[in-house]
């Protein structure tokens, strides 16, 4: 999925630091929809929208899994709802870090969709 994206905004004219900070975008949000959305039930379907603009790149990584119950305190630092499996706690962070703008929309038992614009940088 990481590559995926990669290919589809290489026709930007930037730097390889800004299609790397995508690859890690979109792998966080992947991971969190396999390792909470389907229980790390790696043989279901997440789904990844792309697009740009002459501004922004625009991101959705939508999955049908569990849901989320407090989207709130999902995003705090640290936070992780499986501590026994080592996890850090900072994807949504890490994500919300490299872009200009993340929004989480979930309900339980129905899923959760991430969207995520990016500003692409000037090329001098």
């Amino acid at each position: 999925s990481r590559n995926i994206a990669q290919i589809f905004f290489s026709e930007i004219d930037s730097s390889v630091g800004f299609l790397n900070e995508i690859k890690i975008i979109v792998s966080e949000a992947v991971t969190n929809a396999i390792i909470h959305g389907y229980d790390n039930d790696n043989m279901m379907d997440v789904y990844l929208n792309l697009a740009y603009d002459d501004e922004f790149i625009y991101i959705e990584v939508i999955d049908k899994g569990v849901g989320i119950l407090d989207i709130e305190q999902a995003k705090i630092p640290m936070f992780t709802t499986k501590p026994d499996e080592d996890r850090s706690g900072l994807g949504f962070t890490i994500i919300d870090v490299f872009s200009e703008e993340m929004s989480i929309e979930s309900s339980l038992g129905g899923g959760c969709k991430i969207k995520i614009i990016k500003k692409i940088p000037s090329v001098a």
